[in-house]
């Protein structure tokens, strides 16, 4: 409860290491994926209360997955896995693959956050020190555009054409330009506010950044 500030109900797993976590868009349904070769959980949260949530399947999955993102367009689910170099798109029902996005010649070794504007899919290549992005409609690698060093977090502004990056290793946010893809991403650094941000929200129209050094 954000409101009261403390924890109302946990959801346990038996052998699920929980990595990264996605609802869909009515709510009804929050998938949760395990860290390495262990799968996919769908917990039913259309109850009121989160206590009486439950876990209603399991898909077992191969994989060294990192992060999760739910299309509402088609609908589906991404996945980012570091053995497929990309994102494995699957069916939100049973789990099943429907197609790989991979970055051409293997250069997104970990696909560590992912971020979704519009039908454009970006993805933050933490050891490639790049943000891959492709087309969702045709499914095809567009470009990599260079970031800082680092990028472990990806935060798409809500309503402009802006993507923040945080580049963990060099203490910086990476900003992009979504309409022009071309154009060179702003680097904002500030030693005595940032030095290893890791995560991003957006919350009352401002940008909130974990810090995991502070």
């Amino acid at each position: 409860s954000t409101a009261e500030q403390k924890v109302v109900a946990t959801i346990r797993f038996s052998q699920l290491e929980p990595i990264a976590l996605a609802f869909s868009p009515d709510g009804t349904r929050l998938y949760v994926v395990g860290a390495v070769n262990t799968g996919v959980a769908v917990i039913d949260s259309s109850a009121a209360e989160p206590a009486q949530w439950r876990v209603i399947d399991t898909w077992n999955l191969s994989g060294y997955f990192t992060a999760l993102w739910f299309d509402p367009m088609t609908p589906r689910l991404l996945v980012a896995d570091i053995k497929a170099n990309g994102v494995r798109v699957l069916s939100h029902t049973d789990g099943s693959e429907l197609a790989r996005l991979v970055v051409p010649n293997g250069r997104c070794r970990l696909p560590s956050a992912l971020a979704l504007k519009g039908t454009q899919l970006f993805v933050a290549c933490e050891t490639d020190n790049t943000v891959a992005v492709f087309d969702l409609t045709t499914q095809t690698h567009l470009k990599d555009i260079s970031v800082g060093n680092g990028p472990t977090a990806l935060a798409a502004h809500p309503t402009a054409e802006r993507l923040f990056v945080a580049n963990t290793k060099d203490g910086s946010l990476s900003l992009i330009n979504i309409s022009n893809l071309n154009e060179l991403p702003q680097t904002i650094t500030d030693s005595s506010l940032l030095t290893a941000p890791v995560a991003m929200a957006w919350l009352g129209g401002e940008l909130w950044i974990l810090d995991q050094s502070k």
